[in-house]
């Protein structure tokens, strides 16, 4: 597994991207290609990272993002419609926008490392990924968890859904705690 280059929005032929399930994040740079820093709580991010996704077609998701910002169509991609929204464009402009990704069959499990990792690193999350924390609640982690529920709930019993990421949503609570139990979170 390997990330691809950086590439520019606006000036790649989104297209040719690959129709496989994947990993991509986008980032800002300076007009002379440099990764803008991005003050956190805990430092500043040298890398420029502003948002981190998964995907089953990874060619999809990355024009949706596209085409979000280029039509503010709220139906393709929620972190671009927050983008637009709230006027990120002032801090991070569209032309200075570029993404990568990686096609792997993990998905969940590693936005899920590269997320926690970043929340931990920064105790903050990236800038368009601040509509949800990239992990259910853990006992482990109490600190950067909001609530701490008694037990891992599933999606129906959860009094905070919006703490749970769209994809750990979709998996059964049993597979979940076996992936949790496996990387020693619980």
């Amino acid at each position: 597994m390997k990330w691809s280059e950086w590439l520019p929005f606006g000036e790649v032929e989104l297209g040719g991207l690959p129709e496989k399930e994947g990993i991509y994040q986008f980032r800002c740079v300076d007009e002379k290609g440099t990764p803008i820093m991005i003050s956190r709580l805990k430092g500043e991010d040298s890398n420029g990272i502003i948002y981190t996704g998964s995907s089953e077609n990874l060619k999809n998701r990355i024009k949706g993002f596209w085409k979000t910002i280029e039509n503010w169509d709220r139906s393709r991609h929620a972190a671009a419609w927050t983008y637009c929204t709230f006027k990120y464009d002032s801090l991070f402009p569209t032309h200075n926008l570029q993404f990568r990704y990686i096609a792997t069959e993990s998905t969940t499990r590693y936005e899920f490392d590269l997320l926690l990792g970043y929340r931990k690193k920064f105790m903050d999350l990236l800038p368009l990924n601040s509509n949800r924390p990239p992990y259910p609640c853990f006992r482990r982690y109490p600190e950067f968890v909001p609530c701490m529920p008694p037990s891992l709930p599933n999606r129906s019993s959860c009094k905070h859904p919006h703490y749970f990421s769209v994809e750990l949503q979709r998996l059964s609570k049993r597979s979940l705690q076996k992936i949790l139990y496996k990387e020693k979170f619980i």
